[in-house]
C-alpha cells in the first residue's frame, strides 16, 4: 500500500513539474492546465 502512495506521489509530483514548465514556456494554456489537474485528482483515487 505505501509502495502505491508513493508511486501515485511521484507520478503527480512529476506531471506537475512537466505542467509548470511548460507554462513557463508559455507552450500550455489555462483550459489544458485545469484538465490536466482534473485528470490527477481523478487518478490520484483509482477505483
Amino acid at each position: 500500500m505505501m509502495q502505491r502512495i508513493q508511486r501515485v506521489l511521484a507520478s503527480v509530483a512529476s506531471l506537475i513539474a512537466l505542467g509548470l514548465q511548460a507554462r513557463a514556456a508559455g507552450r500550455l494554456p489555462d483550459a489544458d492546465r485545469t484538465r490536466v489537474q482534473a485528470r490527477i485528482r481523478a487518478g490520484e483515487r483509482p477505483r
